[in-house]
C-alpha cells in the first residue's frame, strides 16, 4: 500500500474521512505537486469540536476491532478541533504534527520515548502559555495511537471502487474484485 501512503483518496484521506475531518491537506506534502493533493497523512478540522474522549471514540467506533485496541494521552474533557492523522508508524513526524497546529495527532505504533518526549514538550509549551495570569493551554499534541493494521484497512473501502475503475479505465477490462476484511493485527488477546 505504499503508493497509496501518499496519494488522493489513499491511506490517509481514507481515516479522515471516517473520522469525520473536513478541510483537510497533507500532514507532509509531496515535494513537486503543485496540486498540494499528494503527500504523507492528512491534516484536517471536526465539523464541530468535541472532547478528546469523544474524538477518541469516535476513532475506536471507525475501526475494525482488535484486541489492543485504542490507547490516548491528554486530557479526556480537553476540547479537540484540528487533527492531524497518519496511519501505519507516525512517530517520526511529531515536528510537521506540532507545526499543523494540530490539537490530536492520530497514528500507529508508538514507541514509549518518543510519545514520551511528545507529550513532556506538549506540556511544558503549555505551562509557557499560563504566565502572566493566563491559565495555561492544554498541552498539544495530544495522541490517540492506533493498531497499525486498523486504522489501515480503512483505506480498503476505497481501494475496492478506485483500483478497479483505474484498471478499466488504462485496458477497458474490469477486474472483479472482493473485500477481505481479515483481520491481522498480531495480537490476539489482552491482560488488564
Amino acid at each position: 500500500h505504499t503508493n497509496a501512503d501518499v496519494a488522493p483518496r489513499g491511506v490517509g484521506q481514507a481515516a479522515a474521512d471516517a473520522f469525520g475531518l473536513v478541510g483537510q491537506r497533507p500532514l507532509v506534502p509531496s515535494p513537486g505537486d503543485a496540486t498540494g493533493a499528494f503527500g504523507l497523512g492528512r491534516v484536517g478540522t471536526l465539523p464541530e469540536p468535541m472532547t478528546l474522549r469523544d474524538f477518541a471514540g469516535r476513532v475506536a467506533a471507525a475501526l475494525p476491532h482488535t484486541e489492543r485496541g485504542v490507547l490516548v494521552a491528554g486530557d479526556p474533557d480537553a476540547p479537540v478541533s484540528r487533527v492531524a492523522v497518519l496511519p501505519g508508524s507516525g512517530d517520526s513526524l511529531f515536528d510537521e504534527v506540532r507545526a499543523s497546529g494540530a490539537d490530536v495527532y492520530v497514528t500507529s505504533d508508538l514507541r514509549h520515548h518518543p510519545a514520551l518526549d511528545a507529550r513532556e514538550r506538549a506540556r511544558y509549551e503549555a505551562s509557557l502559555t499560563g504566565v502572566d495570569g493566563h491559565a495555561p493551554a492544554a498541552a498539544r499534541p495530544m495522541l490517540v495511537d492506533t493498531p497499525h493494521s486498523a486504522i489501515e484497512s480503512l483505506w480498503l473501502r476505497y481501494a475496492i471502487q478506485d483500483v478497479p475503475d483505474q484498471v478499466e479505465r488504462l485496458t477497458g477490462f474490469r477486474p472483479r474484485t472482493t473485500l477481505v476484511d481479515l483481520v491481522t493485527d498480531p495480537w490476539t488477546f489482552a491482560v488488564r
